[in-house]
Order: structure tokens, then sequence, then C-alpha cells
């Protein structure tokens, strides 16, 4: 049979992708294995990280403690600086960690060298379906590509190795065998640790799923580094048109508005050459125990005969006169769950169950950015922090708009005037609050007749001024 020539032979799109989101020989995308849970009447995700990540920087740990009993120490900086990330993400997502990992929340040191150890490992985070696809979506890793550069420009394929995994144990160890001086070795762990500290807080903490699902660089070289940075982007790239085509409201709502998120994804798939309509995901399927209180009262309550023919029968073959009294008491369900390994089985998991239970988006008339809707609640402003704020834009649009508003209202602005003056003198204690608050209603009422212009701006300074006699005036 004659040897097929594949020298001209061009990728199609979908493969183009498909080779993008795979494993090399020097980068590894797969290496933890989360659990997710989709609650499909309240539209929310929980994620229960891998917790092997702990179990098996533990033992690289271990290795070099045998290696090196005496040299081996790890500053107090690491365990701050684990703190600190989690923190960071902590004000984004609720995480909580489950009991068997509680000593690794409250001594998190072991997880400072982010390409194993991993500060999430463990936990259960939680958050509404949608939030994470746009956290992933709305962080700028372009601007960081210099910082990843630099990071493997200094550092010793032999430290890289290993502390980058844990699939190739027996090598591992022999790779430390190699390292004969700690001195040296420590140099450049130290180099190492620093720039990867650095880049922790800037770069795989930047987005929930790159903090997840860390890579593992088997070879320290700039492919490596471009080729994960290729990934990442693409998958930014590619997620925010799905979700700019399939749920915003005014992205052509002449000819799309009609359609649900479904239809308009066949669209985007039709018009998109490496978009398809299949994605595959890994489900489990368990039972447990029902959490529904109402449930578990209503099955503990029932009269259930124990004492008939029929009961003791079925007991005496199936259960040799020991009782499960559990399964009669407390009700059971179907649970299912997700397996996810890669940023991007979580985003295809997320995408595919925003379009399955039709999750609504907005996009925040403040920032520009996309929101998920909740409940009824019907808003224009996201509950963000941008860089550089404190409030959210939904806070920092209401006091724009009291802000334009005092502008167009007079008694609205002298009201606020008048507000602030005497709230500090009740903090101060110049003022007690029961005193405060009488004044603020009837400061209140008296806005609303200046309004209907039955009292006028002058009136309404003299009678603020005059409230609260023994005031010093001012000359």
């Amino acid at each position: 049979m004659p040897k097929l020539d594949y020298s001209n032979y061009t990728l199609s799109e979908q493969e183009k992708v498909f080779h993008l989101c795979q494993n090399t020989k020097d980068l590894i995308l797969d290496r933890c294995q989360c659990n997710v849970s989709i609650d499909q009447k309240e539209k929310t995700v929980e994620i229960s990280v891998d917790s092997s990540l702990a179990q098996l920087y533990e033992e690289d740990l271990t290795t070099l403690e045998r290696l090196y009993p005496q040299e081996m120490d790890f500053e107090d900086d690491d365990e701050e600086f684990c703190s600190d990330k989690l923190q960071k993400l902590q004000k984004r997502f609720d995480i909580t960690y489950r009991d068997e990992i509680e000593e690794w929340e409250k001594e998190p040191k072991h997880y400072h060298h982010e390409f194993y150890g991993n500060a999430l490992s463990g936990s259960a985070i939680r958050f509404t379906l949608g939030e994470g696809l746009l956290d992933f979506c709305y962080h700028d890793f372009k601007k960081y590509i210099s910082k990843f550069s630099l990071l493997f420009a200094f550092q010793s394929e032999d430290a890289i190795k290993l502390f980058a995994t844990g699939k190739n144990r027996d090598k591992v160890s022999a790779k430390a065998e190699k390292i004969k001086n700690f001195d040296e070795y420590t140099d450049y762990m130290d180099l190492l640790w620093q720039q990867t500290n650095e880049l922790g807080n800037s770069f795989f903490y930047l987005s929930l799923y790159t903090a997840i699902f860390t890579p593992i660089f088997l070879t320290a070289n700039e492919k490596s580094i471009a080729r994960y940075l290729r990934y990442l982007l693409f998958l930014q790239k590619d997620f925010q048109e799905k979700l700019k085509f399939c749920f915003d409201p005014e992205f052509y709502p002449s000819v799309l508005g009609h359609l649900t998120s479904v239809e308009r994804y066949k669209l985007y798939v039709a018009t998109h050459p490496h978009a398809t309509t299949s994605y595959k995901r890994r489900e489990a399927f368990s039972i447990i125990s029902c959490d529904d209180s109402d449930h578990i009262l209503n099955r503990l309550n029932a009269d259930f005969n124990t004492s008939s023919s029929e009961y003791n029968e079925f007991i005496k073959k199936y259960f040799k006169n020991n009782p499960p009294d559990v399964i009669f008491k407390i009700p059971y369900e179907i649970s299912i769950s997700y397996q996810c390994s890669t940023i991007l089985e979580m985003l295809e998991l997320e995408f595919s169950k925003m379009l399955e239970l039709d999750v609504k988006m907005r996009k925040c008339k403040r920032c520009g950015r996309y929101f998920i809707m909740k409940g009824n609640y019907d808003t224009n402003y996201c509950t963000r922090i941008l860089d550089g704020q404190t409030r959210t834009c939904q806070e920092l649009a209401a006091q724009e708009n009291y802000k334009a508003k005092a502008n167009e209202n007079p008694a609205l602005r002298i009201y606020s005037k008048y507000y602030k003056r005497y709230a500090a003198r009740v903090r101060s204690k110049q003022l007690k609050e029961k005193e405060f608050k009488a004044w603020k209603y009837k400061a209140l009422t008296m806005r609303d007749e200046c309004n209907k212009g039955k009292v006028t701006t002058e009136e309404y300074v003299a009678w603020l001024e005059a409230y609260f006699p023994n005031r010093k005036q001012r000359n």
C-alpha cells in the first residue's frame, strides 16, 4: 500500500482548536479532576476542587526532606503569600474547605509553588451559573505575557521538573538525587519561588478557572508558555463571542430577539467553522440522602408498618433480620455531577448549562460588561468591583444618579447638605439620635413641599438653619 502524502494537508478549524487544547510533551493542561454540581432550580454551580493535589505535593516535600533533612525550611512569607491569594478569590466567590482539608486551609504554607501545589485544593466553590465564565472572559491575560517569559528565563530545568509533575514519581526522585549542591539548588528555588509568587498573584489567580486548573510546565521554555497563552486567549475570545451572540438582548435585536439562546447558538455554529453543537460532558450518577427538611420530616412522621408479615418476610429474605432503618426513615434522591479536568471542559459545561437553563444576561450600563440576571431583580448595573474602585458598579451608579438628581433638584441638594451636617453632629455626640430622626422626617416632608412649589428654597433653608437653635451661627 503506497504511503500517503500529507505534506500539503491543511488542518480544519475544528482540528486546529482540538490540537491547541491538547497536552503536549512540555505542557499538561488536565492536571486535576474536579466534580461540578449544578443546581437547576437555583441556577448555581458548586465546584469540588481535587484534594489529591495537596496530598501529591506533600509527597514531593517528603522526598526533599529525606534528601536534605537539615536544610528544608519554609519561610513564613510563603504562608502569608497564599493567604493573600485566597482572600482575593474569596471576595469574588464563596470558597469553603471540606472537613478533611481543614488543616490545609489553616496552614497553607505548602502551597507556595503554584505549578504543583494549588491553594484551592480540597475546596468547594459556589457561584451563580454564568459568573465563572464571565470572570474568565473579563481578565486581561495579554499584559502578563512578558512576566511569563521573565519567569522562565532564569529557572533551573531540574528544579522545575522536580516540582512540576507527580505522574512520573520515580523519574522525579531520580532527578532530585542529581542535585548535589544544595546551596546551588536553593538559589534556583528562591528565584523560582520569588518569580512564581509574583506571577501567581498577577496571573494564575487572575480568574477562578486559571486558579483551579493550573497547568504543569514539564519543560521551561517560551514555546510551552506561548502555547498556554494562546490556549487561554483563544478560549477567552471564543466564549466572549458565544456569549454575545447567544445571550445579549441588544445584539441584532430585530433579527435575533425572538429566538431562544439555543436557537441563536445553532445560528452561531452555522457561521463559525470551528464551533460545534456537540459538547461531551462527563456525567456521574449517584444516590444521596435528601437534604430537604420538609421531605425528611414527612418521611419521619409517616406511619410505616414494620410489624406486617410482608415487612418481616422482606427483611428476613434480604437483610437477615437486620433492617436498614435509615433507608426507611430518611429519603434518598438522585444526584448528577460532572467531571472537569481542564478550563475548556469547565467553560463548555457552564456555557451548555446556560443554554439548557435559559440564563438571562445583560450589559452593565456603567462598565459595559455582561452580568447575570438573578431572579426577578431588574437592574442595569452589575455588582463587580473594577480595578481601582472600592465599590460596585451598582453602588457607584446609585451615587451618580443621586448626584445628577440633586443637581436638577435644588430642594434635594439643600436637604443633602443639611443631612450630612446634622449626621456629623450625631456621630460627634452633639445631637441625639432621636432628635436627628425627628428632624429627618420633618425635613423630608418640607423637601417634598418645596418640590411642589408650596415652600420656596429660601424658606426651606431658613427652616433648616433654625431647627437646632443652639447651633453656633457662622458670621
